[in-house]
C-alpha cells in the first residue's frame, strides 16, 4: 500500500484523526513533487517509535526508582525536579510545568504527598490555591533519584555516540515545536 501526502494534508489528516499512528505505520521519501511517499511498514512509524521508546524510558526509570527503594514515578519526578528548582509552587502551575493536565498533576502529587516527598499548603493570597512544598524527604531524595535517572538515560543510549544523542535531541525538539505550532 503507497499513500502519497504533502506535508500540509499529511498534518492535517493526523489531526482531523483520518490516520491513527498505532494502527497504521508509514515509512518513506519525497517524490519529485514534494510529496511525501510513505509506505506501510509495520512498527516503523515515528509516531510508534517515538511513543513506545518513551513508554519503555519511564517503565524502566520507574522500575529503578522502585530497586532504589523509592516510591516515585517518573512522572512523579519530573515534579520533584521542578520544586528541586523553585519550591512551593502553586499546584496549577506545576501541571502546565510538567504538560500535564490539572486532574492527572493532582494524582501525581497525592502520591508523592502520601510518600511523604511533598506537602500542600494553601496559599496566603488565596486559601482555595495549593502551594505544593517538599518535605526534608523530597529534599534529600534529589541525589540519589537523579543518579538513577542518569544510569536509565546511560542505558537507554548505549551504542550510540555523544553526536548521535545530539542530533537525536536536535530533532525531538524540532518536533515538539512543530507539533506546538500545529496546537493553536
Amino acid at each position: 500500500m503507497l499513500v502519497y501526502a504533502t506535508k500540509l494534508t499529511w498534518a492535517v489528516h493526523l489531526k482531523q484523526g483520518f490516520v491513527d499512528l498505532h494502527a497504521r505505520y508509514f515509512t518513506g521519501g519525497q517524490n519529485e513533487k514534494g510529496a511525501y511517499l510513505m509506505e506501510h511498514v509495520p512498527c516503523e512509524s515515528l509516531g510508534y517509535l517515538l511513543s513506545h521508546a518513551s513508554r519503555s524510558l519511564n517503565a524502566c526509570l520507574n522500575a529503578m526508582f522502585v530497586r532504589g527503594g523509592h516510591r516515585v514515578t517518573a512522572e512523579q519526578w519530573k515534579i520533584l525536579q521542578h520544586l528541586w528548582t523553585k519550591d512551593g509552587v502553586p499546584q496549577k502551575e506545576l501541571a502546565s510545568m510538567i504538560g500535564r493536565d490539572e486532574t492527572m498533576t493532582t494524582r501525581f502529587i497525592d502520591g508523592l504527598e502520601k510518600g511523604d516527598y511533598v506537602v500542600r499548603i494553601p496559599d496566603q493570597k488565596d486559601r482555595r490555591r495549593k502551594r505544593i512544598y517538599l518535605t526534608r524527604k523530597g529534599r534529600s531524595s534529589k541525589e540519589v533519584l537523579n543518579r538513577l535517572a542518569r544510569e536509565n538515560l546511560e542505558e537507554a543510549c548505549l551504542g550510540l555516540s555523544e553526536r548521535e544523542v545530539e542530533r537525536l535531541k536536535a530533532g525531538l525538539r524540532s518536533i515538539m515545536q512543530n507539533l506546538k505550532n500545529k496546537k493553536a
